[in-house]
């Protein structure tokens, strides 16, 4: 096992190669993707990787997490910095609220990770990455991240409206009602925790459809960040299984 420099906490660590995963790599509570949101972070904001916890203080920097991990105690001593907590992703997910967003607008960068997969698509997935575009100041930047492949973008239930989740004979199932009033009943399913009905999987994003909604909103210097391309992500333990669900990043520069 070769030893790598975590760039988070700055100590060494060693990682078979059954744990160089996106979610794997477990060291301290961090795993490759979180590492990989951090490692990000500090290109975005100084230009160069350095060690997350030894950021000077940038009280100046206005940021905006959603439901993030053990980085947001770091970010919460470094910087102006605001950690959502939302448990309802699939109805009460407020980036589709102007009024909610104009309050927690004026961001010099917003973190989203692995909460869009989740989300209602009504009135529609590209609105929220409208609005993250209107929440930030000008040359601020989105780090992204949701589980995503390279075939077309899939709605799991594209006429979602109002909806319950029941438990039919022992199986979960979705009933809705659509906006014409059609009844539409969904048995197949995927949680990403079985106990949690929030973790229901909307949709499949694609590479392209990322870019897709990104670019419409307005962004720029769309980059997904790769392992196999940027070779310092891995002498910091971060690693991915393919280039699938890579941490994205975009910029807003009007």
């Amino acid at each position: 096992m070769d030893n790598y420099i975590c760039n988070i906490t700055g100590d060494k660590f060693k990682l078979e190669d059954k744990d160089k995963t996106r979610e794997g790599g477990h060291y301290h509570g961090y795993n490759c993707r979180f590492r990989a949101i951090c490692y990000v972070l500090s290109k975005m904001l100084l230009g160069k990787i350095c060690i997350f916890t030894k950021i000077p203080n940038m009280s100046e920097k206005k940021g905006l997490g959603i439901n993030d991990g053990l980085w947001s105690a770091i970010c919460e001593e470094k910087f102006d910095y605001t950690n959502l907590s939302i448990t309802d992703f699939s109805t009460k997910f407020n980036f589709y609220d102007p009024e909610f967003c104009e309050e927690y607008g004026n961001r010099d960068f917003i973190i989203c990770s692995e909460i869009l997969n989740h989300v209602c698509p009504n009135p529609g997935v590209q609105t929220i990455f409208d609005n993250f575009y209107s929440m930030l100041n000008d040359n601020g930047f989105l780090i992204f991240s949701v589980p995503f492949g390279y075939g077309k973008h899939v709605e799991h239930f594209p006429g979602l409206f109002k909806y319950v989740i029941k438990e039919i004979d022992g199986k979960k199932v979705l009933l809705n009602i659509t906006k014409s009033d059609k009844k539409e009943k969904y048995s197949q399913l995927t949680f990403y925790n079985p106990d949690d009905t929030n973790s229901l999987e909307m949709r499949i994003f694609s590479a392209n459809s990322i870019r897709e909604f990104l670019n419409k909103a307005g962004f720029t210097d769309i980059t997904f960040h790769s392992p196999k391309q940027d070779l310092k992500m891995k002498k910091c333990g971060i690693f991915w299984e393919n280039e699938c669900s890579l941490v994205v990043s975009a910029r807003k520069i009007l």
